[in-house]
């Protein structure tokens, strides 16, 4: 399936927006979920979900009236996943494998974690997830290459998920790394900088975590 399956959580919302201010406008061959409180974002950017999902207690159980052909699929407040992992899951069931998701940062850290473990899940199943903050992206990939452009901006870090990331090259960023062997405890991809250049992360065998903070370096960090 070539589309994507994009998702608003209820988390800080800036808009459906890549990492270069630009909007992303889904497709027809797009699925577009709304996770609890999401659904109220979705609706102030003029959109119609195809599903809802949730329990709903961030909109303090008030379950939404859907019409026309959007899908409801109301979840217990007692369970054992997140809003935005089942919507992951429905994603999954109707064939996409590419994820962007909206609305999954900020507020509760737990929640952030949760869904930086639900991306890490996403990959291990062989798809994509980007997570896209405020001022910020989040992408989890396993034995593979990120590629940048010249328009990318701000820091990137970079983390091992795995105990051992074997083969870990930086390129066109401040700090270049070569065949390094990245630890779980490893801070050494911290607060890199883009250059204005292309570049490319890679890990030959093992799961990275890159996050891409859009404002320049502050003085001491």
């Amino acid at each position: 399936m070539n589309g994507k399956c994009i998702i608003i959580g209820a988390g800080d919302f800036n808009g459906l927006k890549n990492e270069y201010g630009e909007d992303i406008t889904p497709g027809a061959a797009d699925l577009l979920i709304a996770a609890d409180g999401g659904y109220d974002a979705v609706l102030e950017i003029g959109l119609t979900p195809d599903i809802v999902v949730g329990d709903f207690d961030s909109r303090e159980g008030k379950v939404p009236k859907v019409s026309g052909s959007t899908e409801l699929v109301e979840l217990k407040v007692e369970k054992n996943d997140t809003d935005l992992g089942h919507a992951v899951e429905l994603g999954f069931e109707r064939g996409y494998r590419d994820f962007l998701l909206f609305g999954a940062s900020g507020g509760r850290l737990s929640h952030t974690e949760a869904n930086i473990r639900i991306m890490r899940g996403i990959v291990e199943r062989g798809g994509s997830a980007v997570l896209y903050g405020k001022d910020s992206n989040i992408r989890i990939f396993k034995d593979g290459r990120i590629d940048y452009s010249e328009k990318d901006r701000g820091m990137l870090s970079l983390f091992s998920l795995s105990e051992i990331s074997e083969g870990v090259t930086i390129r066109g960023l401040k700090y270049p790394l070569t065949d390094y062997t990245m630890s779980f405890t490893d801070p050494i991809g911290v607060s890199n900088m883009f250059t204005g250049e292309k570049g490319y992360i890679e890990v030959r065998k093992g799961v990275l975590l890159a996050i891409n903070e859009y404002r320049e370096r502050e003085a001491g960090l």
